[in-house]
Formats: structure tokens, sequence, C-alpha cells
């Protein structure tokens, strides 16, 4: 629903397995590692493409143990992200206004604002199906 062809829930399957069946038999071209945590970008590393890039977006609560050796061996490039600047928002803007980018299927769903504790307990009760829950702020 959101234009993206293919994706892969690696909970249930494994990343190398769906790689494989999005790219029949190849590797990938680009990573997006938006999890923060060593596994996800070690499993980057091992299923990119040698010389192509890793993007390290998500934020790591612990230092992670990376294999800088197949790193070297696969000549990647990391290449770490922390913040968006106003460009990416103004961009991001206007292809959500065009319908180029559909973000609505991404939403599980919306709570008032002075449902904030209601909307908290949704997540910790559904964190396997929920991506992302919203607050609504009205201008009232």
């Amino acid at each position: 629903e959101c234009g993206i062809l293919k994706t892969a829930n690696t909970g249930k399957i494994s990343m190398e397995k769906a790689i494989d069946e999005a790219f029949q038999g190849e590797l990938a071209d680009i990573f997006f590692e938006c999890v923060g945590i060593g596994t996800t970008v070690n499993q980057a590393i091992e299923l990119s493409k040698k010389g192509h890039d890793i993007v390290i977006v998500g934020v790591y609560g612990m230092r992670p143990e990376v294999n800088m050796s197949l790193v070297q061996d696969k000549e990647l490039r990391l290449i770490g992200s922390l913040m968006y600047v106003e460009k990416d928002y103004d961009e991001t803007i206007d292809l959500m206004s065009r319908g180029i980018i559909n973000t609505k299927p991404l939403i599980s769903k919306t709570f008032e604002l002075a449902d904030y504790a209601k909307a908290f307990r949704y997540i910790e009760e559904h964190k396997d199906s929920s991506l992302k829950i919203l607050i609504q702020v009205s201008g009232d």
C-alpha cells in the first residue's frame, strides 16, 4: 500500500531468506539499518553487495560489536546519519502532498492527547503488531 515492492517480517523469516527471495539470489545494493542493534548491522554487512553502502540510522543504546573484517573485505561504506535537515522535511512534505509517498498504512492507531496514557498502554500491549501510534493534538 505504501509503494514498497518487497518487505519482510524478520521475526518470521530470516533477513538472509528475505533478501534471497526478493532479489533472486543477489545481495542488496543498499541497507538502511534503522533498528540500532549489532545483529542487524552485521546482517546488513553480510548481505550487502561488495562496494556498496550501509546507512546507519538506528540509535544504538549499547556499543555494537561489528564485523569490520567483512566491511573491509567487501569494501563497504558505513554512513552515519543522526539528524534530518530542513530540506529533508520539505522534500518529504512535497512527496506526500503529491501522493507519491503514502504513509496512511503505516499508522496503526490514533489517540487524542487526553488519552496519551491509553496510547502508551496500547503500544505495550500490541508491540508486535503496531507500527506507528499517533497522538492527535488539536489547535483549539
